[in-house]
């Protein structure tokens, strides 16, 4: 960990450019939340960037490869779609994303999330398909971010995707309980040959809401790590404060992940963690 730590202390310069070209009024992937019944939600984009580094004038910018931007000079991110449809009782989610590294966001490209929701009861949601998951709070879609730079625990830690069956129960108006089931690690789909898919891997968020500006996320997630025949487990906590005093938005992340016996799934160590702390000040609400 402190040699990865060590790489990222390297002097860089990054010159960052999002373009997001959005045709709707709300994101589809919110769709549950905000999306009324029976209304179809979309929209298109294109996220790029330009990066210059001053100590490396080819090749990636450090040994991290940047997840989804590590060409030096003008790249590609993502272009895509996305498209939502949801009803009282039932709904459709589905999230295209081409570009130079989509493979490392999705291992079914362009596929980046598809899943289908039943409603049965107005505080219960079901979904089954490929979603992402709740770990964190930064995302691979750059106009959701604090930044358009990302920071350690981004690098390391998230975003993931997973498939399998997610459940959103809403016991009361400010807590939201996710519970969900998938298959491969706690990292997603992406080590499926290290981790077998005959055991699932398992985990919950509660979100909790104190008041309008303020939420409290904390979750974890379990599965096996690989090893011993896939006896040996690993997990992964997290926990997220946000806080919206009008046009700011302020949060700290921290993620902690642990194997007791045998190595993280994909990598050398046993243990990592990272904390992160960002904001942001929208200048218009559109």
């Amino acid at each position: 960990m402190s040699t990865k730590l060590s790489v990222v202390k390297r002097s860089w310069v990054i010159l960052g450019v999002a373009i997001a070209l959005l045709i709707t009024a709300r994101a589809p992937s919110a769709a549950r939340a905000d999306v009324e019944a029976d209304e179809l939600a979309w929209q298109l984009l294109v996220t790029s960037y330009y990066m210059f580094n001053a100590h490396r004038v080819s090749g990636p910018y450090n040994d991290l490869e940047y997840p989804y931007a590590d060409t030096q000079g003008f790249g590609l991110t993502f272009a895509g779609g996305d498209v939502a449809y949801v009803t009282d009782k039932w709904g459709i989610t589905l999230n295209l994303r081409w570009g130079q590294q989509v493979d490392r966001l999705t291992e079914f490209a362009p596929l980046s999330r598809g899943f289908v929701t039943w409603i049965p009861h107005e505080k219960l949601t079901l979904d089954m398909g490929y979603f992402g998951a709740f770990v964190g709070i930064e995302t691979a879609d750059e106009w959701e971010n604090a930044t358009f730079s990302r920071g350690f625990i981004y690098f390391e830690m998230q975003p993931f995707r997973h498939l399998g069956l997610r459940a959103l129960i809403k016991p009361h108006d400010s807590v939201d309980i996710t519970i969900i089931v998938t298959r491969g690690s706690i990292f997603g789909t992406a080590f499926p040959s290290d981790v077998s898919v005959e055991v699932p891997a398992v985990g919950a968020q509660l979100r909790y809401r104190p008041s309008a500006t303020t939420g409290l996320w904390l979750g974890g997630l379990a599965s096996p790590n690989g090893s011993n025949g896939n006896r040996d487990w690993e997990a992964i906590l997290d926990f997220v404060a946000r806080w919206t005093p009008k046009a700011w938005t302020l949060f700290i992340d921290g993620d902690y992940q642990f194997s007791r016996r045998g190595p993280l799934t994909g990598t050398a160590v046993s243990k990592q963690w990272g904390v992160s702390v960002g904001g942001r000040y929208d200048i218009t609400d559109h």
